[in-house]
């Protein structure tokens, strides 16, 4: 015999959960934290209503407030920090005044702490700005100075990676600025048996250096009776240029076939060496080493090669 199928009154049933189309609501107005009954807004209403309602100005109210929230975050999981109401003229002169006890600051681009520690001692994530006394680290062919100069330093772990924007002193502020040079060095830390932290740094590197002529570099051109060498130095390397007195372009070459002239030396730059190029159709080769710039010639001395003056790029390997 098969089961009696049972008939639902729908009506009926959505009855026994919906309201009346008049009806009234009680409440209480004591907060049941232990409570799983739907909260109704008439009930908030009251209950904020009461709470405040003896209040004699609107800081007490916002001490209440606070008051119930911080009650509320010491009784969760919640790890952010309470932050107090505050105006927006106090929010304002707040974030303007950091004062870097942390290491991350969504402010620190526009206020650098100030530091006095030297560079190789600054190993805290963060953005400062150095103004100690004169301080200068090495990346070939330059002393880099960093007196007043921006320190970035990213970490990871025991990594570090400092970025650098160095300064050169203007005489015209009688002060060092910053003047578009950035270096970039990486390093890590380890913990010895007696507990000090020792640094371990790498070798400094150009992150980026405009374009300039580096005059300074050369020394005095011997030879050849050249009348402007000069070095240019940007990001990616050094351009070495010479010109040759003679405006018919011909030139007497000054050493025997096959053998090297030297046209100008200058500083120790940081490039691979020799490095060597060579004009075939007028009848040259360039070499270039840390030190010097030289040429030589299929032909012979007191003959003329014609139309050489050149431009010639070597890429630096800091």
């Amino acid at each position: 015999m098969s089961e009696e199928e049972i008939i639902v009154n729908l009506k009926t049933e959505i009855e026994k959960y919906s309201a009346s189309k008049t009806h009234t609501h009680t409440y209480d107005t004591e907060v049941n934290e232990n409570s799983t009954n739907a909260v109704q807004g008439k009930g908030i209403v009251e209950y904020v209503s009461n709470a405040i309602k003896n209040f004699k100005n609107e800081s007490q109210i916002q001490a209440y407030i606070n008051e119930k929230v911080r009650d509320f975050i010491s009784k969760t999981d919640l790890t952010a920090k309470l932050v107090d109401y505050l105006t927006k003229s106090e929010a304002e002169n707040a974030y303007a005044e950091k004062d870097h006890k942390h290491d991350i600051d969504i402010n620190m681009y526009t206020n650098p702490k100030k530091i006095a520690t030297k560079i190789d001692n600054i190993t805290s994530s963060g953005y400062y700005m150095y103004n100690g006394s004169d301080a200068v680290f090495t990346c070939k062919p330059d002393k880099v100075h960093y007196t007043n100069g921006l320190i970035h330093v990213e970490k990871q772990s025991n990594h570090i990676v400092q970025h650098v924007y160095a300064t050169s002193f203007s005489t015209s502020a009688n002060k060092y600025k910053i003047d578009g040079r950035i270096f970039v060095r990486h390093g890590y830390t380890t913990t010895a048996s007696n507990g000090d932290i020792e640094k371990h740094w790498g070798a400094w590197y150009v992150e980026h250096i405009p374009w300039k002529e580096r005059s300074d570099l050369v020394k005095q051109p011997t030879g050849w009776n050249v009348d402007n060498f000069t070095i240019y130095e940007c990001t990616a390397g050094y351009v070495f240029k010479w010109r040759q007195d003679g405006s018919d372009q011909k030139y007497t070459l000054p050493m025997n076939q096959y053998s090297y002239s030297t046209v100008a030396n200058f500083k120790e730059l940081p490039i691979t060496e020799p490095f060597v190029i060579g004009n075939l159709i007028g009848h040259l080769d360039v070499k270039i080493t840390k030190n010097d710039f030289k040429v030589r010639s299929i032909n012979k001395k007191g003959e003329h090669i014609i139309g050489v003056n050149e431009a010639y790029f070597v890429p630096r390997t800091n």
